[in-house]
């Protein structure tokens, strides 16, 4: 059976609710009105426990995942007490794999929000990303990465998982691949690939700007409805409910959000900006680790795409890319679809993370070109 992309997001979804529940121990009874779904914090620390997190990038980190204390069962993910599931709106595109993440923060800290909505999170502050492949529960582990918010700077930890799938082993922050079996999500066709473990040096490239290290975890992204056993609460709710936020900047009906890629119900300009927002921007912004090249372009969700430089803007001559960035109405002539869909390393976007094509970013990005009219 063909597993699509928006396959795989339902499968995170539906292991969020599990997790979290595992976590509150409700067994799916739901929440007292008016508290969180979410468990009380602890006073003490378990994730990472007796560890120096305010070295960052220097982190004496334990060998194994399992000593890492952050996951209180590894096959299933099920996390600390003092370890939380979080779900993103619109996911990092990486070959397909089934993303579940987590955040731990230390005991009596909080989530700065200012009043622009940043957020800054406190010194210890914990996020952890695992990359999985399959369906259902059947899903097996390949890597877990760990960035660790030091006193001066953001560290960035990979473990790579065993054959198993469930024990891993930090990795020497030089890189590696794993092989995987997959399903082709273009053609649902089986395939074997070689997923890419990042280097320290990759992950900076992505995460270059010290004011938004921190990617996916972000008012945007999780201001969402999540299920959590019986209940259906906005995450950034059940988030401040459980005392996560210092302050947290109006109702979440009233903040801005991210609509997932795959939402029809939402604009298709919404869609495909969300979808760059994820994927893109964090590289294609000033300060960006694609600024230095000086191809100047600006994918932040919260530019204007007037101010992008990316609307009948001409791209570098590279043949059969097209004449344009983005040109209104013409996705084959429209560079940043065309780089999106090709498999060929040397030209495809984005440089690091991926081989496979993603089948719903190039719909939505071509559907978008191809209702434009004109630039703004």
């Amino acid at each position: 059976m063909r597993r699509t992309l928006s396959d795989s997001r339902r499968l995170a979804a539906a292991w969020l609710t599990v997790a979290a529940l595992a976590l509150a121990g409700c067994g799916g009874s739901g929440a007292p009105a008016g508290s969180s779904p979410l468990p009380p914090r602890p006073s003490t620390r378990t994730c990472l426990a007796g560890v120096d997190l305010s070295e960052g990038p220097t982190t004496d980190m334990p060998s194994t995942l399992s000593a890492t204390g952050c996951l209180s069962d590894l096959a299933s993910l099920t996390p600390a007490p003092d370890v939380v599931p979080y779900e993103v709106s619109s996911p990092l595109w990486a070959d397909g794999a089934v993303e579940r993440r987590f955040v731990s923060l230390p005991p009596s800290t909080k989530i700065k929000v200012a009043q622009d909505g940043a957020w800054t999170l406190p010194e210890g502050a914990v996020l952890i990303i695992d990359f999985a492949f399959g369906d259902g529960p059947g899903a097996k582990s390949v890597e877990t990465r760990f960035l660790i918010h030091g006193k001066q700077s953001w560290g960035f930890f990979t473990y790579k998982r065993g054959s198993d799938g469930v024990d891993g082993t930090l990795d020497d922050g030089d890189g590696d691949s794993v092989e995987v079996q997959t399903r082709n999500p273009t053609t649902g066709a089986p395939q074997t690939i070689d997923f890419a473990i990042p280097s320290e040096a990759d992950c900076r490239s992505c995460h270059s700007n010290p004011a938004t290290a921190v990617l996916g975890f972000r008012t945007e992204d999780l201001n969402h409805d999540v299920r959590y056993g019986s209940v259906t609460l906005n995450q950034l709710t059940a988030f401040d409910d459980a005392g996560y936020f210092d302050g947290l900047a109006g109702d979440p009906s009233q903040l801005p959000r991210f609509p997932a890629p795959s939402d029809t119900n939402a604009p298709v300009a919404q869609r495909a900006r969300s979808y760059l927002q994820a994927n893109c921007a964090h590289c294609h912004r000033p300060g960006g680790f694609a600024s230095q090249s000086q191809i100047n372009i600006d994918m932040r969700w919260e530019t204007p795409l007037a101010d992008t430089h990316l609307c009948d803007a001409p791209r570098a001559p590279i043949p059969g890319l097209g004449d344009l960035r983005v040109h209104p109405g013409e996705p084959d002539d429209s560079a940043v679809y065309k780089r999106m869909d090709t498999t060929d390393l040397a030209n495809r976007m984005p440089l690091l993370g991926s081989v496979l094509i993603d089948p719903l970013g190039v719909q939505v990005v071509h559907d978008w070109i191809a209702s434009m009219t004109s630039c703004p």
